[in-house]
């Protein structure tokens, strides 16, 4: 009799697995929308235990992705994303400098999902995700000083929530924010000075998914 419910349970799970494979699916997409950068905090070789602080303009960003839903409600997925912002201020010791030039992110994503209701026209989700950042600094500096390009390769990671409408049995419209950071950036600057500072931004976007 235990043989039998064991053969029996195997043969439940080989079925679910049947019509679990049957919903499975490749998909790809892109989306858009606008970067809300947090201020960051900053340290220099030049400057030893000065805390400086920069802020900067909302900006936008624009990605792609290439995913694969296993018809559970869980989706992983292969994402490349570029944002972008202004820079505005820099402080320090109670002085308040204005800046010029941009900083920007182009990030390698590994992200996973997790779909609610799922059979549903809505379905909100959750994800988090993980890889790697290139951060540049484009023409930056403060107002009047001679500005700088400068880069660095870091850990990213992000953190995910939205909500899907299905237009079609292979288009999802979806809106979704995210929290997006990285390890703190490193770079020298002209003059020799060692710069290290913070990433950490808001996303707000808008995509369309097409799934095959």
């Amino acid at each position: 009799m235990k043989t039998c419910k064991i053969l029996i349970s195997a043969l439940a799970v080989l079925l679910g697995a049947t019509g679990v494979a049957a919903a499975q699916s490749f998909y790809i997409g892109a989306h858009g929308g606008v970067g809300i950068p947090h201020d960051s905090d900053a340290t220099s070789s030049g400057a030893p235990g000065v805390p400086i602080t920069v802020s900067s303009n909302i900006g936008y960003a624009v990605g792609g992705f290439v995913g694969y839903d296993f018809g559970t409600g869980f989706r992983v997925e292969g994402e490349l994303a570029y944002r972008r912002n202004g820079l505005d201020e820099q402080s320090a010791l109670g002085s308040t400098f204005a800046m010029q030039g941009d900083s920007s992110t182009l990030a390698l994503m590994a992200n996973g999902f997790y779909e609610f209701g799922a059979g549903s026209s809505w379905t909100p989700y959750v994800g988090a995700g993980i890889g790697m950042a290139r951060f540049s600094l484009i023409d930056a500096g403060t107002v009047g000083s001679t500005p700088e390009d400068n880069d660095d390769t870091v850990l990213a990671y992000q953190f995910i929530a939205g909500i899907g409408y299905e237009l079609s049995p292979t288009l999802t419209l979806f809106a979704d924010y995210r929290l997006f950071g990285t390890a703190d950036p490193e770079f020298t600057e002209a003059d020799g000075d060692v710069v290290e500072t913070e990433y950490m931004g808001s996303t707000v976007l808008v995509g369309i998914r097409r799934t095959f």
